[in-house]
């Protein structure tokens, strides 16, 4: 028996929550592959054990597939996977440390390097997993040829190709502390707010008790309606003072040149400016989720390119997404982790170089803001971050302020 191809994604959600609820069973605890959600490591073979339960009424019997065909399929719905050696380190192994030292030399902040090439830094053959598991490359504290091959170096692996035998390498950049001032902590209350809208919106479509029937039908609209409220009542802006669609002449293309809230300045309190999206599965159609993580990107430099040389003034990002493009993001492989991951009063610098080496039509999104790739390089700065369970659904809240 293989496992049943319908089951399906929410099938293995359920299944992590069944998990949550009752623990792992000893007999089930894996010690080689696990699947890694919400910071989380959970055994192959028992989440697709009791997918099957969701998707086909019965228990998967643990003895018609390996933990290595549950590990293939899982990584195929999109999830992340995890390949631990058996015996991990106990700090004494430094078969890898000649990498790090390599590593540590290198000014640039990327590297790419062959298979072979790192078989000669460390003077030793890389084992067969290196060349069978993507999960062996992880940046993973727990493996010994992570700890000690890059990450104790200030490296991570970016990507892999096990077909080509090739790494790349990018530096790690190390978040900031941005404590907050006296305004942040009263935008902190509006954003407070702005969530918990946001939560009972949404649990109001999952419950049945909403005119909506599904949360993609909800429109990013809402979003700015939100914010707007809770501007004018928690934040106690004259909605006079608000203006929506406010043009922005440092974009040149004229279809983008527009703001989606702008609140003018008082004696009191600087001016505000705000980019808001609003990302989530449309049903069973595909998610174009590199066009959609250049478009949130595009918006930050909008919002570095807004009044640049204007000090009186805070920039934010809202930021509302579902489980699809979250699982997309925090993947390390694709590099956006350090953005959908900072913790609150956290953030780091988006370079150029940070930029231009994502996907093309990531960077297609960002050149409807900026023609030519002399892209701003602006802070980001996570003020905000919730993470909402609803039902079988997950949802993220993010507010990041941009500094120029």
């Amino acid at each position: 028996m293989t496992i049943p191809k319908n089951i399906t994604r929410d099938h293995v959600l359920e299944a992590i929550e069944e998990i949550d609820r009752n623990g792992i069973p000893k007999n089930r605890k894996s010690r080689v592959w696990f699947l890694v959600y919400n910071g989380n490591r959970y055994p192959v073979k028992y989440v697709v054990e009791l997918a099957n339960k969701y998707a086909n009424g019965e228990l998967l019997p643990s003895s018609e597939f390996t933990s290595h065909e549950a590990a293939r399929y899982l990584e195929k719905l999109g999830l992340v996977v995890e390949y631990r050696e058996k015996h991990i380190s106990d700090g004494k192994n430094h078969k890898y440390s000649p990498l790090g030292e390599y590593l540590s030399k290198i000014a640039k902040d990327t590297v790419v390097l062959r298979f072979r090439d790192i078989e000669y830094i460390i003077g030793k053959e890389l084992p067969p997993a290196a060349r069978t598991y993507k999960a062996w490359w992880a940046n993973d504290k727990k493996h010994p040829q992570a700890v000690h091959g890059w990450l104790k170096a200030g490296w991570r692996v970016k990507h892999v190709d096990l077909r080509d035998e090739i790494v790349w390498f990018e530096k790690i950049q190390k978040n900031k502390r941005f404590p907050p001032d006296e305004f942040d902590e009263k935008m902190y209350s509006v954003f407070e707010k702005f969530a918990t809208l946001i939560e009972e919106r949404l649990k109001a479509i999952v419950e049945g008790r909403s005119e909506l029937e599904e949360i993609y039908q909800e429109s990013e609209d809402t979003i700015r309606y939100m914010m707007f409220h809770v501007l004018t009542t928690v934040g106690g802006i004259n909605p006079l003072d608000v203006y929506l669609e406010y043009p922005h002449p440092e974009v040149p293309n004229r279809k983008y040149a527009k703001l989606d809230t702008f609140v003018a300045a008082k004696e009191n309190r600087p001016a505000l400016a705000f980019e808001m999206k609003f990302q989530k599965k449309i049903g069973n159609n595909a998610m174009p989720k590199p066009d959609n993580a250049g478009a949130v990107f595009a918006d930050i430099l909008k919002l570095a390119l807004f009044r640049k040389e204007q000090g009186n003034i805070k920039r934010y990002l809202v930021y509302v997404a579902d489980e699809h493009m979250v699982s997309y993001l925090i993947n390390p492989a694709r590099g956006y982790e350090p953005f959908i991951s900072l913790k609150e009063n956290t953030g780091f610098k988006v370079t150029r170089e940070y930029l231009i080496r994502k996907p093309v039509t990531f960077v297609r999104q960002l050149k409807r803001i900026i023609k030519k790739e002399d892209f701003p390089e602006p802070t980001v700065i996570c003020r905000f971050r919730r993470d909402l369970k609803l039902g079988n659904k997950e949802m993220a809240i993010r507010i990041y302020e941009v500094v120029p």
